[in-house]
């Protein structure tokens, strides 16, 4: 729809979005290519992103519908705000520290996905009360450590 009009149209469009919700509604799917997606897919929300992100997006993105805030203009509250009812699971690092925050804004969510050995910035009780699921990486640096400790032991 708006794949060919001029970066400034786009941008006037976001400039007037910020006086019509449902313009400003519009383009926060247009930005997240909601428009030009399947509806049938499942919107992930992505923050942070993990590092492991620029590895597996496109992958990702053949399965799910990936909403990225740090691409959009609105701020994100906003951004949260516009996709609360549809978003059903968070990708998500030990980096962010406003997933608590984050996750009061989405009531749809039922998947929290960490790309994290530790859980400290997830808010576990939170997620529980609300049946929200929790994945993460206990196990999957242990080895590496291990090596890394007898060699460090070997080396002295």
């Amino acid at each position: 729809m708006f794949g060919k009009c001029p970066v400034s149209t786009i941008r006037l469009l976001f400039l007037l979005s910020s006086f019509n919700p449902q313009l400003k509604r519009l383009m926060a799917q247009i930005h997240t290519n909601q428009i030009e997606l399947s509806v049938n897919l499942p919107q992930v929300l992505v923050l942070g992103p993990p590092s492991i992100f620029p590895i597996y997006e496109k992958h990702f993105s053949l399965k799910f519908m990936l909403l990225k805030p740090w691409e959009s203009p609105i701020p994100l509250e906003e951004f949260l705000s516009i996709h609360s009812q549809n978003t059903t699971a968070v990708l998500t690092s030990s980096a962010v520290a406003y997933l608590s925050s984050a996750l009061r804004l989405l009531p749809s969510v039922r998947l929290v996905v960490t790309s994290s050995v530790g859980l400290d910035h997830i808010d576990l009780k939170e997620c529980r009360r609300r049946g929200i699921s929790v994945a993460y990486a206990p196990s999957v640096l242990s080895a590496d450590v291990a090596d890394l400790a007898v060699g460090l032991w070997v080396d002295r």
